[in-house]
């Protein structure tokens, strides 16, 4: 039998081989770390060669450290006759590989729950000079660019995390699988299985490697839905900030045209009051041109007789010129909404507020009269 992972994940392998030469069986079990998800530098690699018709096992475990060189003895001592069954071996491999992910786990989590809560603390912090200061001195001056890319890795460390742990879970059952496998079939050491002690012992440590390698399977489980848990907070809070500066950006943005309108509307004043004045200006400096002769020279009069037409015509061009401007904007103003509902109504994918306002004002209005109608009928 043969059980393989892709390149970089935990690789388990065993294959039984029969050699007709020397008259042996034995089983070769091949174990890898995950180097793809965990870059910790404490990955191993477990060669053993399992003898079936004696109590030997060769085995080669490249790249222990010292505390797992003491943990694998301490455990082979505390085994006792244990440490001679097939998956004994492996199962330490898988607990050594168990306690890499577990740590890279914690750690990671723990820097994705810290980031959540920096994210949380900014949206709902107040926007004063001291909290921004605050804030600032906290986050080591860290721009959001900087804070972004720096999610975007943890998201990413955590999502192959994540990955690894759904192929170690994997591996597991696989060596599950192989484990039931031996137990139909009855493989076992010769020297163990021709006693009922010996056969007795063997069940026992089967059932034993099985339990464990079912408690891991459901604790690597748990930490898988930990990892997405932690992976769909941290887009959450993500969206929420980006969010939350939308909304303070289309703020100023409002903030910005409101201001636009006010200076709109002082212009459109002050232009106004250059319509009132610019016909007087214009009738005065007609009045005081010297084309004309309006008083006689010899004349004693102090104001002129023409002062009342100059009043009356001023009164009526200002009139006229105002009016006419008025009807102008009135128009072209007219024809701008013409025209934008115009091209509201050929997309009728259209969630703009001026459609509601020119398409459906005068709907509701014929919907108020016809229910206004129809109750005075009613009452009647």
């Amino acid at each position: 039998m043969l059980f393989n992972s892709r390149q970089g994940n935990v690789v388990y392998l065993q294959e039984t081989v029969d050699d007709s030469v020397v008259a042996n069986s034995l089983i070769v079990y091949h174990c890898k770390s995950d180097t793809e998800s965990l870059h910790d530098g404490s990955d191993v690699v477990l060669s053993a060669t399992c003898f079936l018709d004696k109590p030997l096992t060769l085995a080669v475990m490249y790249g222990c450290t010292d505390n797992t060189i003491q943990e694998i003895t301490w455990e082979l001592k505390r085994c006792a006759k244990s440490a001679f069954n097939l998956l004994m071996l492996p199962l330490m491999f898988a607990h050594i590989e168990r306690s890499r992910f577990l740590k890279a786990i914690d750690n990671k989590a723990t820097e994705l729950g810290g980031r959540i809560l920096e994210l949380e603390r900014r949206v709902m912090k107040e926007t004063t000079q001291d909290s921004a200061q605050e804030k600032n001195e906290t986050e080591g001056g860290k721009t959001m660019t900087e804070r972004d890319c720096n999610a975007i890795h943890m998201c990413s460390s955590m999502t192959s995390l994540k990955n690894g742990l759904v192929s170690f879970v994997t591996e597991l059952q696989s060596m599950r699988d192989h484990l039931q496998a031996l137990q139909v079939s009855k493989i076992v050491r010769r020297q163990e299985g021709d006693t009922a002690s010996g056969q007795k012992q063997v069940q026992d440590d089967e059932m034993h490697i099985d339990s464990k390698l079912y408690a891991m399977i459901a604790e690597l489980q748990s930490k898988i839905r930990t990892c997405e848990g932690h992976l769909g907070a941290m887009t959450m809070a993500t969206q929420m900030e980006w969010n939350y500066y939308t909304r303070r950006d289309a703020q100023v943005n409002y903030s910005i045209a409101t201001a636009a309108r006010m200076d709109g509307s002082q212009m459109k004043q002050i232009s106004r009051l250059g319509m009132i004045f610019l016909p007087g200006t214009f009738l005065a400096t007609f009045f005081s041109m010297t084309f004309f002769s309006w008083l006689p020279q010899d004349s004693s009069q102090v104001a002129s007789p023409w002062l009342a037409l100059y009043f009356g015509a001023t009164a009526l061009v200002t009139i006229v010129t105002v009016v006419w401007l008025e009807r102008r904007s009135s128009k072209e103003m007219k024809t701008a909404k013409a025209q934008l509902q115009q091209e509201l109504d050929k997309d009728t994918d259209s969630t703009l507020f001026s459609r509601l306002t020119f398409s459906r004002s005068s709907s509701m209005k014929a919907t108020s009269r016809d229910v206004e109608s129809q109750g005075s009928r009613t009452a009647s």
